[in-house]
């Protein structure tokens, strides 16, 4: 019995830590594709002069309350759905008003730099005009206005 037990513990803590340790594993944002209708703030495969380049949003206090922010300022959006929370990450949707096009937009914190970088994609299509990029920055704009 006390044997059964031990293996028992062990392998509830191996699931235990496994579903933890999976929730702090590091995130990153996929690169954008070679079409004009995304922007991202971090990678490797672009200069900061890119046409996809855009910059990170930055925020000094505390990261729960940069994060709790930033839903704040997507929720002000009405065509915005928050798609999946964590800790660190944030993806979110926007849908366009007339023909209803999706745009992923995610957002992965870096806390020790206090900042927030963006990916912003439209799912289907190739130009989007410039909507990816206007949208973060209006993000933006609403997100340090609101004061962090």
């Amino acid at each position: 019995m006390l044997k059964f037990m031990l293996i028992f513990i062990f392998l509830m803590s191996m699931i235990f830590f496994n579903v933890f340790s999976g929730e702090m594993e590091k995130r990153s944002l996929p690169a954008c594709p070679d079409k004009p209708n995304c922007v991202i703030s971090i990678g490797d495969d672009f200069a900061s002069n890119s046409t996809s380049h855009i910059e990170p949003f930055h925020y000094t206090g505390e990261p729960e309350t940069a994060r709790q922010l930033l839903i704040k300022t997507i929720e002000e959006y009405s065509r915005a759905k928050i798609i999946k929370q964590e800790r660190g990450y944030l993806h979110s949707t926007f849908t366009s008003m007339v023909f209803r096009f999706v745009d992923d937009v995610v957002f992965l914190f870096v806390e020790d730099e206090k900042l927030i970088h963006v990916r912003s994609a439209s799912r289907t299509g190739y130009f989007d005009f410039g909507a990816n990029r206007k949208r973060v920055e209006a993000l933006r704009k609403s997100f340090n206005a609101k004061g962090l």
